[in-house]
């Protein structure tokens, strides 16, 4: 893996526009990040394609020709890595409010893989309705915050609905 961390870094440091670089789409329409995720490309790779140029909120907020992010394709790996999962949850929150194409949450598709409590609980800190200074009202949020919360309150029948207890 670390050959191939190196031979990406190396391609994004060329880039004539290495903001953008993270942005180009193949044939299929996905971005590097996407060919990374549903490839099975470990941790090592995902993490420099995000921290590189273009990367971040930018490429995970890209989907693909169905409509899927990186976070459903990483959910619906045939393995996923709960521990890195995590770690992209806390540290682009936004991810957890994103639907694909259809219309699922990424708290969906944990609760029906059966991922831990600690992904499911991951996803709803990520996702709060406000902030933990703005009161009842978090106008930098906006309306998309909370449906985490809303599908593990109300519509969740398994295990992880306790998760907010």
């Amino acid at each position: 893996e670390g050959d191939a961390v190196r031979w990406l870094e190396e391609k994004l440091a060329a880039c004539e526009r290495p903001a953008c670089a993270n942005l180009v789409r193949d044939k299929n329409g996905d971005t590097p990040l996407l060919v990374a995720v549903r490839g099975g490309a470990g941790r090592a790779v995902v993490d420099a394609l995000l921290e590189g140029p273009g990367g971040g909120y930018g490429a995970l907020s890209e989907p693909d020709a169905h409509g899927d992010y990186p976070i459903h394709v990483l959910l619906r790996a045939k393995s996923v890595d709960e521990k890195h999962l995590r770690q992209l949850v806390c540290k682009y929150p936004v991810v957890a409010t994103l639907r694909d194409g259809h219309r699922c949450l990424p708290i969906e598709l944990a609760c029906r893989r059966g991922l831990g409590r600690g992904t499911a609980l991951a996803l709803a800190v990520a996702d709060l309705p406000v902030g933990p200074h703005d009161g009842p009202v978090c106008p930098h949020r906006g309306p998309c915050f909370g449906r985490t919360w809303w599908y593990l309150a109300c519509e969740c029948e398994d295990e992880l609905a306790g998760v907010l207890a």
